[in-house]
């Protein structure tokens, strides 16, 4: 996933041609995926937890420190930031990241508590 956020362009098509060669001749790198995307989707999960957690001891205390926050949404961003990249070059990834139960549901909700804490430093 790193070499498609780092290489992946529209002007690339050769990158395109290597990460599907490398797939086709190299069955370990598909395996390495399956096995990641439970890990992918417990991160998900516990971000999400950690930030409303954040937020709700920021809210009581109102001392707020924006560090924990930027750690956190940065990792989220750069992690569906990579899984678009990936998808990008190589479709036929999503059939193996979305065979992982509410895969799907918990990229969604990483999405939408991220887009609900930007809204929320907006506000204030």
């Amino acid at each position: 996933m790193s070499l498609c956020t780092l290489y992946e362009s529209k002007d690339n098509p050769l990158f395109q041609k290597m990460i599907e060669n490398v797939i086709k001749n190299e069955p370990r790198v598909l395996e390495k995926l399956v096995s990641t995307t439970p890990v992918f989707a417990q991160k998900f999960e516990e971000t999400s937890r950690q930030l409303e957690k954040l937020v709700l001891e920021n809210v009581v205390t109102q001392e707020w420190d924006v560090r924990p926050f930027e750690d956190i949404l940065g990792f989220k961003m750069d992690t569906i930031y990579s899984v678009y990249k990936l998808l990008k070059v190589y479709p036929n990834a999503a059939e193996l990241l979305f065979q992982y139960p509410n895969f799907v549901s918990r990229l969604e909700s990483c999405i939408t508590f991220r887009l609900f804490n930007l809204l929320f430093w907006i506000s204030l």
